[in-house]
């Protein structure tokens, strides 16, 4: 019933009893169907707390009426402006195929090189395809480097600021951005690109969204206790994958009742181990600065809440505290957590530099994937754990090439990288010297 949508957005159709209405989805809808594009969308939230799940929702509602296309644009993590101006150009193009048929006569888009081509190739397409508007629905904003963010970002504002002048056909273009903290400050202050957005911050739950989840629980034949929602809603604060994830807990354990005893049992196993609360540790383990604040908070101290104030809007972002007055940890769940955090780390010394912590937490999870990935004997398992190591160990590749070679001894040729002696990392890389 609620474990396999832990994992992942909900769908409208599929999950269709699962999904609250938000009212972040209201504002969204009013925002594309005005007359004009006069703002672009910006839907803020931090991990797991359905961003993904509104923008797909929204995609729903608007598509029979507009051309809608979905990216994700955490595929490209470590890609150039000009690979993801590309790939954003193909998937309209594969969306207008879809639309019109391979016979309707698309502007040509296999000559595009720079950013300046794609925004005039943005600007024919726009000009031939017979829909009012074009929206694009851009998830994790945080995926692109910090390089291709700048370059492609500042594209896309230029596509809105040369849609109020010159390039009307521009004007049919309707941006709408998923992310957190990158998002954050891409849209915040009068340099950022993004500050043409409205900015729409999601909010958790209130406690009759949760009472209805709950409820769902009687569809499968088993009670719920009175009052088992405002508890449910009293640990999780609303937080919608928290929310989800208890549930789930208490279904896996077989529960006969949802009742008190029942919920307590979940809670506990979510504080042993839950990717979100680990998240959220970790996220904090990089941030000193927040750290800090969200101590004095967690000790009571009164902090008048301002998204002003770059630190609380930071630690609303990551997903630490609520906008409230004044400032208050997000749920008991996380308070809980937090303090046990606080406890174990209070004699150690704090971290000299913030870099330089930020790349000893990525390679000590680095190192913690890799150990993930072996057997009793030291060799890789092929399979999930694997591709997860392989994938974050290339990330931190900046760019190779690879040249084919044969060798007919050899069923799987590998590639070869040598190591740089003073690449970022230290002792991580002695492992595997003087090449992977």
């Amino acid at each position: 019933l609620f474990y396999a949508r832990t994992r992942g957005p909900l769908s409208a159709i599929r999950d269709a009893a699962f999904l609250i209405e938000r009212p972040e989805l209201r504002r969204a809808l009013r925002v594309a169907q005005q007359p004009s594009v006069t703002q672009y969308i910006a839907v803020l939230g931090a991990r797991q707390t359905g961003k993904t799940t509104l923008l797909l929702h929204l995609r729903d509602l608007l598509q029979d009426s507009y051309a809608c296309v979905f990216v994700d644009l955490s595929v490209l993590r470590s890609q150039s402006a000009h690979a993801c101006s590309r790939f954003v150009v193909f998937r309209l193009v594969s969306e207008f195929r879809s639309r019109l048929g391979y016979d309707f006569p698309l502007p040509d888009a296999q000559g595009i090189e720079t950013a300046v081509d794609s925004l005039e190739y943005l600007r024919q397409l726009a000009a031939v395809v017979p829909v009012p508007r074009i929206i694009l629905l851009l998830d994790e904003v945080g995926g692109l480097s910090e390089e291709c963010s700048d370059t492609f970002f500042n594209m896309v504002r230029t596509i809105f600021t040369q849609g109020r002048g010159m390039g009307a056909h521009l004007a049919k273009y309707l941006f709408v951005f998923g992310g957190a903290v990158d998002l954050y400050s891409l849209t915040s202050g009068s340099n950022s690109p993004l500050n043409i957005c409205e900015k729409l911050y999601l909010s958790d739950f209130d406690c009759t969204d949760v009472e209805e989840l709950v409820s769902l629980f009687r569809q499968a034949n088993i009670p719920v206790s009175k009052g088992a929602g405002a508890q449910i809603y009293e640990l999780t604060g609303g937080h919608p994958y928290l929310t989800m994830r208890l549930c789930a807990l208490m279904e896996r354990a077989g529960a006969t009742e949802v009742n008190r005893r029942a919920i307590q049992r979940a809670a506990d196993l979510m504080l042993v181990e839950d990717d979100n609360i680990r998240h959220l540790i970790r996220d904090l383990s990089k941030r000193p600065a927040e750290r800090r604040r969200l101590k004095g908070i967690l000790d009571g101290r009164k902090v008048p809440f301002s998204r002003n104030d770059p630190v609380l809007a930071s630690l609303e972002m990551v997903g630490a505290i609520r906008a409230v007055q004044p400032c208050q940890v997000r749920n008991l769940l996380y308070e809980r957590a937090l303090r046990s955090y606080y406890a174990q780390n209070r004699e150690q010394a704090p971290a000299a530099d913030e870099a330089d912590e930020q790349v000893a937490n990525l390679y000590a999870r680095l190192q913690e994937l890799r150990q993930e990935a072996l057997d009793e004997e030291g060799g890789y398992i092929l399979g999930a754990a694997w591709e997860a190591f392989a994938g974050a160990l290339f990330s931190t590749v900046p760019a190779f090439s690879v040249y084919p070679d044969v060798h007919a001894d050899h069923e799987s040729p590998g590639v070869i990288v040598a190591i740089d002696r003073d690449a970022p990392g230290g002792s991580y890389w002695d492992t595997y010297e003087p090449a992977i």
